[in-house]
């Protein structure tokens, strides 16, 4: 079973339940370092949140336009050498990378098909063509030459980077890194913590003993099924459940938004060069796919 959780939720490490996610109040930080978060949403709808360093990450939408941009290149270039290949159809995300950040959210989702993928979005993907014999050697770049003709460095995956001057992963790491501190300091947040605290509290009062979110979504006895059985859909309606009585989600997205935003002040000048090699890509994709049409 492939787990719900997109974003690894570190272990608790404590499990104190003090007020702190009361609904439009302040939420102080004792601890030196921690920067202030003024107003917790109550409501949170994390399909469409928007966190500070999103900007500088490409978004699944933003993938889809440049994988189908890459697989027009790509199969254009084939057929140079011979091999006839559809374009492969790439669905629009039925879901946005945030949706599931700190594990289930959707009540609805959790007395369906507990922790287990709604199976839209396991059907939702795109379907790779079969390749003619001897065209993966020259897509990916193994030959040097095919039918007599050069074959592009890189082959034609490389031809399609190229063209729509795709990022480098390198040039693209700080951001994923700033994410992923990010992330981890807003885990360990005196905040977050007592968030976290209080679902665990939650939780035991409905008699299941879970530290976090996470290790409800990793029990083992989900892992086994190839559905969600009956045990496993109560425990991840009473995760849900127990998220939204102690506004969990809440607090936590306004902490890592409140590190995040942090982050992008102290690597302004970085991220905006970034940015700006992404949009260009972006758009250079989009020509390409409008060319298409």
């Amino acid at each position: 079973m492939k787990r719900r959780v997109k974003l690894l939720i570190a272990a608790l490490l404590a499990a104190s339940a003090i007020s702190a996610t009361a609904c439009g109040n302040p939420v102080t930080a004792e601890a030196e370092g921690e920067p202030p978060v003024v107003d917790i949403p109550s409501d949170v709808d994390l399909q469409t949140y928007v966190l500070p360093l999103d900007a500088y990450i490409f978004s699944l939408k933003d993938h889809r336009i440049l994988d189908r941009a890459r697989a027009i290149i790509t199969t254009a270039c084939l057929e140079r050498f011979g091999y006839r290949v559809a374009v492969p159809q790439i669905p629009e995300p039925l879901q946005s990378k945030n949706a599931e950040r700190y594990g289930i959210v959707d009540i609805g989702k959790a007395k369906r098909f507990g922790y287990h993928p709604d199976p839209l979005l396991i059907s939702n993907r795109p379907v790779e063509p079969e390749l003619p014999a001897g065209a993966y050697a020259v897509m990916h770049g193994e030959v040097s030459t095919s039918t007599g003709t050069q074959v592009p460095e890189g082959g034609c995956l490389g031809e399609a980077r190229r063209q729509i001057k795709s990022v480098e992963q390198d040039r693209m790491a700080p951001a994923y890194a700033l994410a992923g501190e990010s992330s981890r300091k807003a885990r360990n947040d005196s905040r977050v913590t007592a968030a976290l605290g209080q679902w665990a509290a939650c939780m035991a009062q409905r008699g299941y003993q879970y530290t976090d979110p996470l290790k409800a979504n990793d029990d083992n006895r989900w892992q086994e099924k190839p559905s969600a059985t009956t045990d496993e859909i109560q425990v991840a309606v009473a995760d849900v459940e127990c998220k939204r009585a102690t506004n969990l989600v809440g607090v936590w997205i306004s902490v890592e938004s409140a590190y995040q935003e942090r982050a992008v002040e102290k690597n302004s000048e970085s991220l905006r060069e970034l940015k700006t090699i992404m949009d260009r890509e972006l758009r250079n994709a989009a020509t390409v796919s409008a060319g298409a049409r």
